[in-house]
């Protein structure tokens, strides 16, 4: 099941300012995806989505997924969320293959607390990020599953193929956070109890200068869907 299976060849698509929610997985094995990907070069912004409950064996959770080895997305300022695993693995980002370039900046990832969840996970060195800045990963253990089996587990260890461009970096030296995001439970905003880091921590983003309810954004900026300027902690 898949909200979204995107995209055409080229570039020009852009999805944005969607809410996808997706429900328990009937088969097994079987692939639950708010963006399935398989080709084309997305703009993918200001969405919401929280991924399937993934329940049989070999069934596959995410909120995107990338597999084909053309697909170069551009995913910034999303709101993503783990689906329920029980207890499977979950992954929020998913991306396999060979992608010739793929970008997320500001995204605010993360686990619903549930089973083991890996906030992003890549499946070889040829699917590491061409650009990887300002992202927040929340709840999610590992953070980031390197090559498919490295586990980075704190923002200051070292990963194999850095996503910002040069070996052995840390996801800290890429701008990520691991913050508790403390949204609010119904429609996944922030709130007055977020962390100005995370409320303020956003890269100002020429292709991205409203949020998902059409608000402008405004310096300083927000990582996720919504921006928020009020008070923060």
């Amino acid at each position: 099941t898949r909200g979204i299976n995107c995209c055409p060849t080229g570039t020009g698509n852009v999805i944005t300012a969607n809410r996808i929610v997706l429900g328990p997985s009937n088969s097994s094995p079987g692939t639950y995806a708010g963006i399935d990907m398989l080709s084309g070069g997305p703009e993918i912004s200001n969405n919401v989505i929280i991924a399937g409950e993934a329940t049989g064996a070999g069934t596959q959770s995410a909120a995107i997924r990338q597999l084909g080895a053309t697909a170069t997305p551009t995913i910034r300022n999303n709101t993503l969320i783990a689906g329920s695993a029980g207890t499977l693995e979950t992954r929020v980002v998913f991306i396999s293959g060979s992608p010739p370039s793929w970008i997320m900046e500001n995204n605010l990832i993360l686990s619903n607390g549930g089973a083991t969840t890996s906030c992003m996970f890549e499946t070889a060195a040829a699917s590491t990020p061409s650009g990887f800045a300002n992202n927040n990963l929340d709840n999610c253990a590992p953070l980031y599953l390197d090559n498919g089996g490295t586990n980075i587990a704190s923002l200051t260890a070292a990963m194999a193929d850095s996503p910002c461009g040069s070996a052995t970096l840390t996801l800290a030296a890429c701008g990520t956070l691991n913050e508790a995001s403390a949204l609010d439970t119904s429609t996944y905003n922030l709130t007055t109890s977020s962390p100005c880091a995370v409320t303020q921590g956003g890269l100002e983003l020429s292709s991205v200068t409203t949020d998902f309810n059409g608000n402008a954004r405004t310096a300083p900026y927000s990582i996720g869907a919504f921006e928020f300027d009020d008070a923060c902690q």
